[in-house]
């Protein structure tokens, strides 16, 4: 899963980038800017895109009002289509969401909201990728009251790598569980 803007001028600009590399090179080369019809002077930031490249799902302020919401784009094989919210239930709250993750399957979205004043992870459940995103709930077993910000999700759903606020600053944290959902 790719979690991270990638290059250094992607980051400062704050837009997604991609760099790919020949695979028998050891280095990437260098990013081009990758359409994601980003909204100049608005932050699209923290994608997760899907193992084979096909969906992207990003948090942006590009609504404006100062909170961040949920986009998803899909790759039509020469650009990226016009993003969109993901459908479901009580995905955006006025707290703001961050830092999403969506599970290999693209049936799962951790993520991160303030909804409950802390930050926490949280998580929203679809059966099928045509119907929409379940309620969110809580990821109680790993939410504290320091605050927790989204990290990673293994594809069996078993372990997550997460940072939580402490007293010793920003720690990353793994969670291990033994069966899937």
């Amino acid at each position: 899963m790719l979690r991270a803007p990638g290059l250094r001028d992607a980051l400062l600009r704050g837009k997604p980038s991609e760099a790919r590399r020949n695979p028998s090179a050891t280095e990437f080369i260098s990013g081009t800017r990758t359409a994601v019809r980003n909204v100049a002077g608005q932050g699209d930031d923290a994608q997760t895109i899907l193992p084979d490249g096909s969906t992207i799902y990003f948090h942006s302020d590009r609504d404006g009002g100062g909170t961040t919401h949920f986009y998803t784009a899909n790759w039509t094989g020469a650009a990226w289509s016009t993003p969109v919210h993901p459908t479901g239930v009580n995905l955006d709250s006025t707290a703001g969401e961050d830092y999403p993750f969506i599970t290999p399957d693209n049936l799962t979205l951790y993520f991160t909201s303030r909804r409950m004043g802390s930050a926490d992870i949280w998580r929203a459940h679809r059966d099928s990728v045509v119907a929409g995103f379940g309620a969110p709930v809580p990821v109680t077993e790993v939410n504290t009251a320091d605050g927790e910000v989204m990290g990673w999700v293994s594809a069996d759903d078993c372990i997550i790598y997460f940072t939580r606020s402490s007293t010793c600053g920003q720690e990353i944290w793994r969670a291990q569980r033994g069966t899937g959902r």
